[in-house]
């Protein structure tokens, strides 16, 4: 069990690390894509990929409650109030007020951009692409190029019969054993011809 939640533990770090060189690629994306004069661009296997300011809102650093809360009432954003205001809760209501004209107090309210880009078509792509092979090698070469230190290896869990890499099903997520020729129970797969 120790072991076990050890490893969720490291997951979880290591989806956070991801998660954060994910932003930062946005970012540059935007950067890259805004620098060349370009707002999109689309690639003939589909994807799509458009360059996006987000609004992104967070309450003042020692902001009491009953200010916060007051202010919401005021705006007529009472009904957000609970226990206390999750964070995302807050920002996409707080992006919804501005965007029908509404007027944040920068007294309450911090206010900053992020520059990121809007993907789409992500899974026409990925049907191009085999994940468990090409994504050390793309994720190597970006971290190469941005100068970070290459990942030794990005192995997920292992079928304990042959230490081959297990692949997710494509449509419930178990996991399996391609080596062991190993099929899902899922009733998708059992209904595909």
């Amino acid at each position: 069990l120790v072991i076990l939640q050890e490893e969720i533990n490291l997951l979880n770090r290591q989806i956070e690390h991801w998660k954060e060189l994910l932003k930062r690629k946005r970012a540059e994306l935007h950067e890259t894509l805004k620098g060349s004069g370009f707002e999109q661009i689309a690639f003939p296997n589909g994807l799509y990929v458009q360059c996006v300011l987000k609004s992104v809102y967070k309450r003042q650093t020692d902001l009491a409650d009953n200010v916060l809360f007051g202010w919401l009432k005021k705006n007529n954003l009472g009904d957000i109030i609970k226990p206390h205001v999750p964070w995302a809760r807050l920002n996409a209501s707080l992006r919804d007020f501005a965007g029908r004209g509404g007027k944040i107090d920068p007294s309450i309210i911090q206010m900053s951009e992020e520059k990121t880009v809007s993907v789409q078509n992500q899974r026409r792509y990925l049907a191009t692409v085999h994940i468990q092979k090409d994504i050390s090698l793309l994720v190597n070469s970006i971290l190469k190029k941005t100068g970070e230190k290459a990942v030794q290896s990005f192995s997920g869990p292992v079928c304990p019969e042959c230490g081959a890499a297990l692949t997710p099903c494509g449509q419930c997520g178990n996991l399996l054993c391609t080596a062991c020729e190993e099929t899902c129970d899922c009733a998708f797969y059992n209904s595909t011809p």
